[in-house]
C-alpha cells in the first residue's frame, strides 16, 4: 500500500524565551519533535485568536510550522 501524502505538518504555539508560565527546566518540545524527523519552517506562521486557561480574553497566538516528509 502506497503512502498518498507526502508530508505531514504540525503547529505548535510559539512563546517567547522569557515566557513567566514556563517552568524553570523547561525544555522545548521542537527537540522531541525533530527526533522524530519534522523539521521547523519559521516562516509559515499562522495567527489564531483563543482564550488561555484563566483568561477572560481572546488573544492572537502564533503557531509555528513543523513538517515531515513520509516519501
Amino acid at each position: 500500500m502506497s503512502n498518498q501524502y507526502e508530508k505531514i505538518a504540525i503547529a505548535q504555539v510559539h512563546r517567547d524565551e522569557n515566557d513567566p508560565r514556563k517552568p524553570d527546566n523547561y525544555d522545548s518540545i521542537q527537540k522531541f519533535w525533530e527526533r522524530l524527523g519534522y523539521i521547523e519552517n519559521p516562516e509559515m506562521i499562522v495567527q489564531a485568536p483563543y482564550k488561555e486557561i484563566g483568561s477572560t480574553e481572546i488573544v492572537p497566538h502564533s503557531l509555528i510550522f513543523s513538517f515531515k516528509e513520509l516519501k
